[in-house]
Formats: structure tokens, C-alpha cells, sequence
């Protein structure tokens, strides 16, 4: 049975939830958690679907400073005592500007329509990127 890792990264908080797949492709919550107080008061949480908690511990300030380490924590816990090897990994991305508002496939050439020719732009330059180099 494979996992997916789904997280959620915010400024003061990361999120996340573990789902199993089945072999017919079927979707089943196995954990939920956060790790919260980033930077001030770091504590990790998480349950399973029946809602037994699996962890509820705090971390000194000093270990868990910001969102990189919280995520370093958490994804620490899920693999070493949980066991949990993700075969895919998401996160959710809040802010996609006034052109993303629903979700989409992270590639080499994002299209909103076929048409915005805006998604073929570098995004450090904000250059039109040459349709040669698309792929």
C-alpha cells in the first residue's frame, strides 16, 4: 500500500495528513498533524482517523526556530516512528496571484487556457521565455 505525504506550510505552523492508496486507487486518511508555536512555542500533534493521538510533544524554541525545521521535525517523526515512506508528496500553495486561483499541475510549461502566453515567462526575469526552449 503506497502513503502520500500532503503538507501544509504557513509562516507559524506546518500541517500535514498521510493518506494510504489501495491497489483500486482508493484514498484513506491514515494521520493528521501540525506542528505549531514555530519559533516560540514548537509542539507537534498528530492523530489517526479514529482520532487516538499518536504524538503531543513539545520542542524547545531553539530546536524548531522556523518553518524549515519544523518541516525537518515533523517529515523526522512520520519516518522514524511512524514508519511512513511517502511514494508522492504535495503541498498546498495559498497565493497564486490573480492568474492561479484553482489548482494545477506542477510542470516545465504551466497553462492556464492554452492561450496566456503570461505562464511562458521566467519568473526571475519575467522575460518571454523563446517557444524553442519550451518543452
Amino acid at each position: 500500500m503506497s502513503n502520500i505525504l500532503v503538507a501544509n506550510a504557513g509562516s507559524s505552523s506546518v500541517k500535514f495528513q498521510v493518506f494510504t492508496v489501495d491497489r483500486g486507487g482508493k484514498l484513506a486518511r491514515k494521520i493528521k498533524g501540525q506542528m505549531d508555536g514555530i519559533g516560540t512555542r514548537p509542539r507537534l500533534r498528530a492523530s489517526r482517523l479514529d482520532g487516538e493521538t499518536l504524538v503531543d510533544r513539545e520542542y524547545d524554541t531553539a530546536a524548531v526556530p522556523d518553518v524549515p525545521a519544523a518541516l525537518h521535525t515533523a517529515g523526522a517523526w512520520l519516518r522514524d516512528e511512524q514508519r511512513v515512506e511517502p511514494s508522492a508528496v504535495g503541498h498546498r500553495v495559498v497565493h497564486g496571484g490573480p492568474d492561479y486561483t484553482n489548482s494545477v499541475m506542477i510542470m516545465p510549461r504551466p497553462l492556464l487556457d492554452g492561450s496566456d502566453r503570461r505562464a511562458h515567462r521566467d519568473t526571475r526575469t519575467e522575460k518571454p521565455i523563446p517557444a524553442r526552449t519550451r518543452r
